[in-house]
């Protein structure tokens, strides 16, 4: 079995190919041939343990994750976590990959192929709200697609924004700190949420025809986006029986459901309509499986000898 650190995970999965292999993801899921349910969570005191199966019909995977908030005080990541990718026809396991590192890739290539299906070119300036793994994976992922101007930042914690700020400006990314959010939004073309927060992140003055991709609360008592700005938008999620059962966002707000597409519905670029986008994802097993799919496949296609090659020592 292959055992992928967080480092090489990293190396493996740029999140345009990751974006593409979701995609991919989601044609098979149209036609029947996928198997995922909604996750299961376990209460573990001040933190919660999440589980995470899925199959095609050729690989399976399992995650689990995590979740501590409080870990931060404590000089401990938030989360901590690990997929086991599987032959989906013999049960031999093939490949146990840094769970964190997988799972922020994934996310930010599904926020990046959410942003292509709803806006189509990535372009402009994007405001971040956030500062931990979440906001650097998504400022990268969004940065390589060659066309933005600007990222800014905002957030609770200046400290931590202002160092993002700086390490991604070492990367040549031009990112700026902004201790006013709502100061940018006539300038931004769209909004990244990337919190473990609770409440409302942004205000509901974000200006028409803004996309809006929240991902950080997976829970029903959380949301990010206050209740006005759900209700004056046009919503998309990443699944709708996810979206359903955790999207804090959505749910506090009473949305129509009827009135919500989910990705796999999306086939041709939506016309704006004045309204400013939102798309919510609260994740799912199958977006983990095609990036620990696109994994295996990456180290399969190298030989024993690149692999063992210093910083590629999978």
């Amino acid at each position: 079995m292959l055992f992928v650190e967080a480092d090489q995970a990293l190396q493996l999965l740029d999140c345009s190919s990751v974006a593409d292999a979701i995609d991919e993801m989601l044609q098979k899921r149209r036609e029947g041939h996928t198997s995922a349910p909604v996750r299961t969570s376990v209460a573990l005191g001040q933190g919660v343990l999440l589980l995470m199966p899925a199959a095609d019909q050729t690989f399976a995977c399992v995650k689990t994750v995590t979740v501590h908030t409080a870990n931060s005080k404590k000089g401990l990541p938030s989360i901590h976590g690990m997929v086991l990718l599987l032959d989906a026809a013999t049960g031999e396991h093939l490949a146990l990959i840094d769970g964190p590192t997988l799972t922020a890739q994934r996310t930010a290539a599904l926020s990046l192929l959410g942003a292509r299906k709803v806006i189509g070119c990535l372009q402009g300036q994007l405001l971040i709200v956030g500062a931990g793994a979440q906001a650097r994976a998504h400022a990268r992922a969004f940065w390589a697609e060659g066309k933005l101007d600007r990222i800014y930042l905002a957030g609770r914690n200046p400290e931590s924004g202002q160092a993002l700020a700086t390490e991604l400006r070492a990367e040549g990314i031009h990112a700026q700190w902004t201790a006013n959010s709502e100061a940018v939004y006539s300038e931004v073309q769209m909004v990244i949420t990337a919190t473990s927060s609770s409440q409302p992140v942004i205000s509901n003055a974000v200006a028409n025809n803004t996309l809006v991709i929240a991902i950080g609360a997976f829970r029903q008592d959380m949301a990010e986006l206050p209740p006005e700005l759900v209700r004056r938008s046009r919503v998309y999620v990443d699944t709708l029986e996810g979206a359903r059962a955790e999207a804090g966002d959505l749910i506090q707000a009473g949305i129509d459901w009827d009135e919500v597409t989910s990705l796999d519905q999306i086939e041709a670029l939506p016309a704006m309509d004045g309204r400013p986008q939102i798309f919510k994802t609260v994740g799912h097993a199958l977006w983990d499986l095609a990036a620990a799919e696109l994994v295996y496949s990456k180290l399969s296609s190298m030989s024993l000898k690149d692999r063992k090659r210093p910083g590629n020592s999978f």
